[in-house]
């Protein structure tokens, strides 16, 4: 996806599963309270990698939405800074891809940056999910793309 000046690359999108030795991993960090789910939620996750093509270091979105087709919208959730998976929003500095080389995220099964959904199961009936990705400089540049589950 074309956002801006920076190109976003979906690895992976599925739900995930908080006692399956893989997925707990990356939910690693979150407080008790957070990591709960209620009968009716789910953990879904989207990895990505973001390339910065250009000669010059760029911002990196904060603007990340799920929606299906009810029209129930999600916004991710922030791992706390130990998670290793976790998507941060910053600067992709230039000639460059998130997450880095050699970093566990890259070196992951998924080889991406997450981004944490907490979702309702109902909502995958209600696919497709569309994520969309705004631009932090100029919230008029936008791309979506139609996740895989």
């Amino acid at each position: 996806l074309n956002v801006g000046p920076l190109i976003y690359e979906v690895q992976l999108s599925r739900e995930l599963n908080p006692t399956n030795s893989e997925d707990s991993g990356y939910l690693q960090g979150l407080p008790p309270a957070e990591l709960a789910l209620n009968t009716a939620e789910e953990w879904f996750g989207v990895f990505m990698q973001v390339y910065n093509t250009t000669s010059t270091d760029l911002p990196s979105s904060d603007d990340f939405s799920i929606t299906d087709t009810q029209g129930n919208t999600y916004t991710p959730l922030a791992p706390p800074y130990g998670n290793p998976y976790a998507y941060r929003p910053g600067v992709v500095p230039a000639n460059s891809v998130v997450p880095a080389a050699d970093t566990t995220a890259n070196l992951g099964p998924t080889q991406g940056a997450l981004l944490l959904f907490k979702i309702k199961v109902v909502s995958l009936d209600n696919r497709p999910l569309i994520l969309r990705i705004v631009d932090s400089n100029d919230p008029t540049q936008s791309a979506s793309a139609t996740l895989d589950v």
